[in-house]
């Protein structure tokens, strides 16, 4: 049903599905996915939504029947992606202008066509969405391991390439009051077969009114090697260090990437305290291993602690990579 990727990184959220699917439950109306991994949300609902109207009736993730073809090409009538900038419609079914906001015009319009019936098992998803060449880099990180799986949404002209479209997480501000309570007997007591995704970072960003209505599933968050830039992993590889010099140097080298790829020292620090939580895992069953691991990342913590007291960043981490070395 799911990639061996996605998988390993999210155990608990394949597990809950794939045993509901095999013991032939029924699923809730409507789910408010947390954590900050947009895109690995969407493609839980995309799956699912091939699982629900797969022709063949299977669960095999290589499945390639019309419905499953359509849903991964993300062009099957049955899924609809909402968005600022996705089912831009007003209220009579004319095509609008992408926006910053989920307008009422488009909930709407949703509600109006899914008063109709179907053959098919509908699944609505709700996110917020960037596109535009500002984002062209951050859509091939985001998207690399994920392309030859689904796909992002049509645009406003169905032939449209969208490569750089990337799922955000929704908030109040996007999915606001107005919107939301157009869509709230919908969303209470849809037909049998209309699932609702919410994809959000945290329940407590959405709307009272939406998060009551669904059931909220959450997923592990993490920094995942996708995102890490290259220079990043390149200094991954010479973790941990193993003279003054080299912690000096990892230090200075830590700061120029910073600088230069426009992310910020805890975001860094962040993904090498989730790398160092995949050696643990590795190493569960060394004692002295997991010592020093565990030692590291809580060395990180009080570091990213310091740097928001307003310490040296430079002092900060030199004296960090040090600590790696005595650990």
């Amino acid at each position: 049903m799911f990639c061996d990727e996605f998988k390993q990184k999210q155990q608990f959220v394949t597990n809950y599905f794939e045993t509901l699917f095999q013991n032939k439950k029924h699923l809730a109306h409507a789910y408010l996915l947390t954590g900050n991994s947009p895109l690995e949300q969407y493609y839980l609902a995309l799956q699912i939504a091939r699982v629900l109207n797969c022709k063949d009736l299977v669960l095999n993730k290589d499945c390639n029947c019309i419905n499953c073809s359509w849903i991964k090409q993300n062009k099957h009538p049955a899924v609809i992606t909402v968005s600022p900038i996705d089912f831009l419609f007003t209220r009579e079914g004319v095509k609008a202008q992408p926006a910053t906001v989920i307008k009422i015009d488009q909930a709407q319009y949703l509600k109006k066509i899914l008063m109709s019936t179907s053959s098919y098992h509908r699944v609505i998803i709700f996110t917020n969405a960037r596109q535009g060449k500002e984002y062209h880099h951050n859509a091939q990180l985001m998207w690399q391991g994920y392309n030859d799986k689904i796909s992002s949404p049509s645009g406003i002209d169905d032939e449209e390439e969208r490569c750089d479209w990337i799922p955000a997480p929704l908030s109040r501000k996007i999915l606001n009051v107005e919107s939301a309570n157009s869509l709230l007997k919908t969303i209470e007591e849809p037909n049998s077969n209309i699932t609702f995704f919410f994809l959000s970072n945290n329940k407590d960003d959405m709307i009272d009114t939406i998060v009551s209505r669904c059931q909220t599933i959450q997923f592990a968050s993490y920094k995942p090697n996708m995102h890490i830039p290259q220079r990043i992993n390149a200094l991954l590889q010479n973790f941990p260090p193993s003279s003054t010099a080299q912690a000096l140097y990892l230090a200075e080298e830590t700061i120029k990437i910073a600088k230069e790829e426009s992310l910020s020292l805890s975001e860094i620090l962040d993904n090498i305290q989730h790398y160092l939580l995949q050696v643990l895992k590795a190493n569960t069953q060394n004692t002295l291993i997991s010592k020093r691991i565990i030692n590291s990342i809580s060395e990180i913590e009080k570091t990213k602690q310091n740097l928001k007291s307003y310490v040296s960043p430079q002092a900060a981490l030199d004296c960090l990579y040090q600590s790696f070395m005595h650990v």
